[in-house]
């Protein structure tokens, strides 16, 4: 394993650890900004270089204030947490969309009756939700059902109970942003069957993976994963070796299709589709 991630020119950790990427997306319909995932916040568990979403939205001309609708793929902190700082909204203008699957595992449930080993992440997710619910700004949508006009959630439960995709189509293209799906591509697109420690359900991870992968190869739609090397946007491509199906990672590099700003020397945080999706955008919660 260390072989094919040190072959792949994967940056590692001093203690051998992967490094990843933490990205939000930012959806403008013309009618809404939609923020996709909002990355950690202030939440110092993911190091020094992440939490720096707000900055980055900032730095491409977008305030937090403009920002009407946030959609997590799911309620794990380093989607979520990034919602609010110091016990207040980050995004003030901003509704909270969430899937009842998700609200009814990290939202309802007494905490004492969750796994040991959840009840953290699970105080953290309700930290982040509380005061836009306090303020009347918290809606629930089914998983599977249109959650705005154009954009359908694609449930792929097993990371989280209700962890979903968000479906959208522009311009005659359709993007899939999966948040979790996938967490190390070097390892899961050879192997999809590879699970991380934090699926909740690996068995039915596995298998939502497997038909995001079979779906997102055979229809040639576009993928954004939060943890996808940045800017997190390509294709999937199936390759089998006539034994096992995997698949490969495909990076758009046209500067007619993908245009990165190096918003400093150290920070590669913004994408803006130009002529292909020129409603989409995404944002580094972090540096390299």
């Amino acid at each position: 394993m260390n072989k094919i991630l040190n072959d792949s020119f994967r940056l590692r950790e001093a203690d051998g650890g992967v490094n990843t990427a933490v990205i939000g997306f930012l959806v403008n319909t013309g009618n809404n900004l939609i923020l996709l995932d909002a990355g950690v916040g202030g939440v110092d568990i993911m190091g020094k270089n992440a939490g720096r979403l707000v900055d980055s939205l900032k730095a491409a001309g977008y305030r937090p204030e403009q920002i009407d609708l946030l959609i997590p793929t799911h309620m794990h902190f380093d989607h979520i947490s990034g919602l609010t700082r110091n016990g207040k909204r980050v995004f003030p203008n901003a509704t909270l969309l969430l899937a009842v699957q998700e609200k009814g595992f990290w939202l309802d449930k007494n905490i004492n009756e969750l796994p040991e080993s959840v009840r953290g992440l699970a105080t953290l997710a309700r930290e982040a939700v509380a005061p836009y619910a306090k303020a009347g700004k918290v809606r629930f949508y089914q998983s599977g059902e249109e959650v705005v006009p154009g954009m359908r959630s694609r449930p792929s439960p097993g990371h989280t109970p209700g962890h979903n995709g968000i479906e959208f189509t522009s311009k005659g293209q359709t993007m899939l942003v999966w948040g979790d799906l996938m967490h190390n591509h070097t390892l899961q697109m050879l192997d999809p069957e590879i699970a991380i420690e934090f699926d909740s359900d690996p068995k039915q991870a596995r298998a939502s993976r497997q038909d995001a992968l079979k779906d997102a190869a055979t229809r040639k739609i576009w993928i954004a994963g939060a943890h996808m090397p940045f800017p997190g946007i390509g294709h999937i491509r199936a390759e089998s070796n006539g034994a096992t199906l995997g698949c490969r990672w495909n990076i758009p590099r046209s500067k007619s299709t993908a245009k990165c700003n190096n918003l400093t020397k150290t920070d590669r945080t913004f994408l803006r589709g130009s002529r292909q999706m020129t409603t989409f955008l995404c944002y580094g919660d972090f540096s390299l």
